[in-house]
């Protein structure tokens, strides 16, 4: 399917869509069943080295948000399920594993995917889908250990925005501010550059 895909094409949802649908039939894949191989076939297919996924991921994260509708409840489990085999296993994965917990970063600060699940799963409350072909335990356990420090920082900061919250509520209604204290405030309100999304940072920038 890559070989059939130009740079431009990479960006044309609906000309991506083609191209899988003819793959697939060629390879007798049609069927839904084999539904889950979607997301992996396009995470290959479409995010080389070449083509840093972090970069161009919202020109194509409407085609995977589809794939995902279409399979309901399970359809979050086989989308991590195929990141797993593409950052770990694909024939790039030596390239590309450094670049998991940015893009997991990504995906929660969009919204495409949820704190809770990402801890959830970590955590072993939740298994992602057993009877995909998708799943490949060992490989979970790969990427989980990879994208270590991003779970670590993101249970440290929504513990202090919690601490933070439960501290404002018990605080006793403050006065009204002054035109100083305002711009005060406002002077040293932008957000600093954490040693984390530096890092981030200056990866996506190679």
């Amino acid at each position: 399917m890559q070989s059939n895909l130009s740079i431009e094409d990479m960006s044309d949802n609906i000309k991506v869509r083609e191209l899988l649908s003819e793959a697939k039939n060629d390879f007798r894949m049609a069927h839904s069943r084999h539904d889950d191989f979607d997301y992996y076939i396009c995470l290959c297919a479409l995010f080389p080295p070449m083509r840093n996924i972090i970069r161009h991921w919202n020109s194509n994260q409407d085609m995977f948000l589809q794939f995902v509708k279409r399979q309901g409840e399970l359809g979050i489990h086989h989308f991590v399920q195929a990141l797993v085999l593409y950052f770990c296993k694909s024939k790039y994965h030596n390239d590309l594993l450094k670049y998991a917990p940015m893009f997991l970063k990504k995906l929660i600060d969009d919204d495409y995917l949820s704190y809770s699940f990402l801890t959830g799963w970590e955590g072993k409350e939740i298994t992602l889908d057993k009877f995909s072909k998708l799943k490949k335990r060992p490989t979970e356990k790969t990427f989980l250990d990879a994208i270590k420090p991003l779970i670590e920082y993101l249970k440290k900061t929504t513990f202090e925005e919690v601490e933070m919250e439960e501290s404002d509520d018990a605080s006793p209604a403050n006065e009204e501010k002054t035109e100083e204290s305002k711009e005060q405030i406002d002077s040293t309100s932008s957000p600093t550059e954490t040693a984390l999304q530096k890092k981030q940072r200056e990866l996506i920038e190679k």
